[in-house]
């Protein structure tokens, strides 16, 4: 058994008499404060075939914004700098009769572990986010039923020039060069030291 909400975005009225209701074996009867309301629950299809949740553009936040059109490439991964930190992603459902009874959940992996629910609201935004790699996931419910496949797709902020991998390899490189130069430098000086000490003897 099945309980589907319906409402105002089914041209069905929200406030209604309760215990005022008949069914004829076809159709509901009920009063409402708009008054008698006659349903057809067959004339509806509530059957709804969509694949996943697609994933229009990726607007970036930064000072010289970007956009990047998800839909016609479907990337599955997208690459932003160290400054593109802050960006919004808008999604999408085929939904033209019911659009408000969609709503969505989303968890980016590598930054929360649980679902959020973000309602019929189809738009992200993220901000302040490290660098590093993510896995965004979307899914959606229609009508309250059970929640689709979810669609991913995988972010990468890379990080400043000087926190990357080589920057980091110099870094070390440069930090044991350092200490190789000190090293012969006191060796020198110990020498030069038992040179003298030897030659006053």
């Amino acid at each position: 058994r099945r309980f589907i909400h319906l409402g105002n975005e089914e041209f069905i009225p929200g406030q209604y008499l309760f215990s005022a209701g008949s069914f004829d074996g076809e159709n509901m009867y009920f009063g409402s404060t708009e008054g008698l309301v006659i349903f057809d629950v067959d004339k509806i299809n509530l059957q709804r075939e969509y694949s996943k949740v697609c994933f229009n553009k990726l607007t970036t936040l930064s000072e010289t914004p970007q956009t990047f059109n998800l839909y016609s490439s479907c990337p599955s991964a997208v690459k932003l700098g160290p400054k593109d930190n802050f960006f919004r992603i808008s999604l999408s459902v085929p939904e033209y009769i019911f659009p408000e009874s969609i709503r969505f959940s989303c968890r980016m992996k590598g930054l929360e572990k649980e679902w959020r629910d973000m309602g019929n609201i189809r738009t992200l935004t993220f901000t302040a986010l490290d660098a590093g790699e993510y896995e965004l996931e979307v899914r959606y419910s229609y009508m309250n039923e059970s929640w689709s496949t979810p669609s991913s797709m995988e972010i990468c902020i890379m990080p400043e020039w000087y926190a990357s991998w080589w920057a980091r390899t110099l870094w070390i490189i440069l930090a044991l060069s350092i200490i190789l130069i000190l090293i012969r430098i006191y060796l020198k000086q110990q020498k030069i030291k038992e040179d003298i000490r030897i030659s006053e003897i």
